[in-house]
């Protein structure tokens, strides 16, 4: 099952038995549940995400970007960790920042 896990404005790392701090434990959300809770965010009509590859850093089959994005009146910048894989470039893993 994939899923992701809500934003948490706590940066912190889980302990050696890999336990995260109780501060930080947060329900996961089906990929379902999540699409359905971006699809209900209450925005203007035709509003529509604004993005910008800030930076492209590739090195064979391997790369990175940071993409600065705005939805309705929310800021991110994300960090995205892609591999070439049959020809096509796939995001592996997502950090972001919300401002």
């Amino acid at each position: 099952m994939v899923g992701l896990r809500p934003l948490s404005a706590h940066t912190r790392f889980a302990d050696r038995a890999g336990r995260w701090p109780r501060s930080l434990r947060a329900p996961w959300l089906s990929v379902d549940a999540y699409v359905g809770e971006v699809m209900s965010a209450a925005l203007p009509p035709n509003t529509s995400p604004n993005r910008a590859v800030a930076s492209l850093d590739i090195a064979g089959d391997a790369a990175t970007a940071k993409v600065e994005d705005e939805f309705g009146t929310t800021r991110f910048t994300d960090y995205l960790s892609l591999l070439k894989i049959a020809g096509e470039l796939k995001i592996l893993s997502k950090l972001y920042h919300l401002h």
